[in-house]
C-alpha cells in the first residue's frame, strides 16, 4: 500500500522578497527545515494526501479517509520537529 503525499506552500502576497527569518533558520539548521513543496511516494497511505502550508507555515491536510489524514498530520509533525531529532 504505497501512494503519493503531495505538499506545497502558499507564499504570502509580498513574496517578492526573501523571507529573512526562513533564511536565518536555513543558515542555522541547514537541511533540517521542512521541505515545503514537492511529492513523495510513501508506504502506509491508501490514497493521495495533499498537505498545503499557508503563509504562516500552518499545514492544511486533505485526504480521502481518516487514516491517511492522520498519517499526513504525523508527517507534518515529523518535518516540523526534525531539528530536535539530531
Amino acid at each position: 500500500m504505497e501512494s503519493l503525499l503531495h505538499y506545497s506552500y502558499d507564499a504570502p502576497q509580498d513574496s517578492g522578497h526573501m523571507n529573512l527569518p526562513r533564511l536565518v533558520f536555513h543558515l542555522m539548521l541547514g537541511r533540517r527545515l521542512p521541505k515545503i513543496s514537492g511529492s513523495l511516494k510513501v508506504p502506509g497511505v491508501a490514497q493521495p494526501v495533499l498537505i498545503r502550508r499557508d503563509g504562516y507555515g500552518i499545514p492544511h491536510i486533505e485526504a480521502k479517509n481518516d487514516f491517511d489524514a492522520w498519517y499526513g498530520l504525523g508527517f507534518c509533525h515529523g518535518q516540523d520537529r526534525r531539528f530536535q531529532m539530531g
